[in-house]
C-alpha cells in the first residue's frame, strides 16, 4: 500500500484530530511533501470549513419515530453485545 493511500485514508481522521501524535505527524509530514496529497488535503479542509458554517437544523420529533417503524424491528444476533452511540468529537 503507497503512503499516498494511507495517508489519503487517514484525512478523515487527521480532520477530526482523532489520529494519535505519531500518525498525525507522519500525515503532515507527507502532506507537505507531496503535491497531490496536498492538493487532497486543501480540498477537504475547505469542504470541513463550509461544513462548520451550515447551521444546525433540529428534525421534527416524529422523524426518528418514521424511520425507526420503516425500519422494522430490532433483531439483535444471540451473543452480540449492542454497542452505544457517541457523538464525535471535534
Amino acid at each position: 500500500m503507497s503512503e499516498c493511500h494511507v495517508v489519503r485514508e487517514n484525512m478523515p481522521q487527521l480532520l477530526a484530530e482523532s489520529l494519535d501524535a505519531a500518525a498525525r505527524e507522519r500525515a503532515h509530514q507527507h502532506i507537505e511533501s507531496c503535491a497531490a496529497c496536498f492538493g487532497e488535503w486543501q480540498g477537504m479542509r475547505e469542504a470541513w470549513d463550509l461544513l462548520e458554517q451550515l447551521p444546525v437544523v433540529e428534525p421534527p420529533p416524529s422523524l426518528r419515530e418514521r424511520v425507526m417503524a420503516a425500519a422494522g424491528p430490532r433483531r439483535q444476533a444471540p451473543g452480540v453485545v449492542p454497542f452505544p452511540r457517541r457523538r464525535a468529537v471535534r
